[in-house]
């Protein structure tokens, strides 16, 4: 490899290193659950740590740093493995956002899961005496072993299952924002693919790093755009857009053409919280935003996340529903969602609504309003069992 090709690797893969720790930085905490956040870290600093055991198997190969034998094949080896280990956690990142739960996987799937990187572990840290992975001769020339296409071919497999799922999901998905998010997820595996295929066939070609981080990167931005004005937790609009919504509508609103605001929240949340932890607390958000989301689609009514525990949903069609078979049926559906998601504790909403019928009327006072019925709701609320 001559200086200019050593040149064109480094100056690519420290690009490609900047942009992950961008992106990192850039993760904060509403970026979506907290399994989500900590899959995707996890998986742009194995990224890292990929890149940067290549540069140093690179420089020692290309003997621009003092070469030494076990150096080569020890970062060589890190490097492959932290490929994988990259793909490993952006599967449960992506398989996460594909399912919108916070719910993390079982022990069985976890042992299915670490079945390839252990694999890869026992086959990329033993190959420097084994050769099975790759070869460095007395001269420090490379070759490929016998298994190097397989352990490589690793790394796809979990971006396969991706594929699949984002595909099965995308096509039942009916908002438009999310069934793009589950295409771009599905066809982040044709990057890499198409980049290893090439640097197999022609070598010495730094195109994978960049086939990795770019559609990342693409998908990164986008759901940062539609985090804008949407919830990351929930996939539901956002307060920022219900507050568009409600300044929209209300001036359109009088006597012959009514609305209806319904403020809504869940019964006994900061118990599920405390027992079962944030995650499962995020869950119970999930199953709830999932039930409204339902709701929306039949009723074509427009729901939202207030903030917390608290949802909002208005209703401004031509014909207004009446409040109580909207509530019925939203009861009705988180019902039923408990028990397809067999969850441990009783999970329901109380909900209060208002009329809304003068187009001078503000925001806030509105849900003054239907924030008291809703707690009127809450204050006869008898509980026949312990909450969790």
């Amino acid at each position: 490899m001559n200086l200019q090709m050593v040149v064109t690797y480094i100056g690519v893969d420290f690009f490609c290193i900047l942009m992950a720790i961008t992106m990192g930085i850039s993760i904060k905490s509403d970026f979506g659950s907290e399994f989500e956040v900590t899959s995707l870290r996890r998986a742009l600093t194995a990224y890292i740590e990929f890149l940067g055991f290549g540069l140093v198997w690179i420089l020692t190969q290309t003997h621009y740093i003092p070469y030494n034998p076990v150096v080569t094949g020890i970062s060589n080896s890190l490097s492959l493995l932290c490929m994988i280990l990259a793909s490993y956690y952006w599967f449960f990142f992506a398989m996460a956002r594909i399912r919108r739960t916070d719910k993390r996987p079982g022990r069985l799937v976890y042992l299915i899961c670490r079945i390839p990187i252990g694999l890869a572990m026992v086959l990329c840290l033993t190959t420097p005496w084994t050769g099975w992975v790759f070869q460095i001769a007395a001269d420090g020339t490379y070759q490929r072993g016998v298994l190097f296409i397989f352990v490589s071919s690793l790394q796809y497999l979990y971006s396969l299952v991706v594929c699949i799922y984002a595909v099965k999901y995308g096509i039942r998905e009916t908002n438009k924002e999310r069934r793009t998010l589950c295409w771009l997820l599905g066809i982040f595996l044709l990057f890499p693919l198409l980049a290893g295929m090439v640097q197999m066939m022609v070598g010495n070609t730094p195109i994978l790093a960049p086939a990795i981080i770019t559609p990342l990167f693409i998908i990164f931005v986008y759901i940062q755009r539609t985090q804008i004005y949407n919830d990351a937790l929930t996939g539901l609009n956002n307060r920022k857009r219900l507050f568009f919504m409600l300044e929209t509508k209300i001036p359109q609103a009088d006597k012959e053409h009514p609305m209806i605001l319904y403020l809504l929240d869940a019964n006994r949340f900061k118990q599920i919280n405390d027992k079962y932890g944030h995650a499962e607390g995020d869950n119970a958000l999930i199953s709830i935003a999932e039930c409204m989301m339902q709701l929306a689609g039949e009723y074509h009514i427009f729901v939202a996340r207030y903030g917390g525990d608290e949802f909002m949903m208005l209703d401004y069609g031509t014909e207004l529903l009446e409040p109580v078979r909207v509530m019925e049926r939203l009861h009705f559906l988180i019902a039923k969602k408990c028990e397809e998601k067999k969850l441990r504790y009783p999970l329901a909403v109380s909900i209060g609504y208002t009329l809304v019928d003068d187009p001078e009327e503000k925001p806030e006072t509105l849900i003054v309003r239907a924030d008291r019925m809703l707690y009127e709701e809450k204050a006869n609320l008898v509980y026949d069992e312990e909450p969790c």
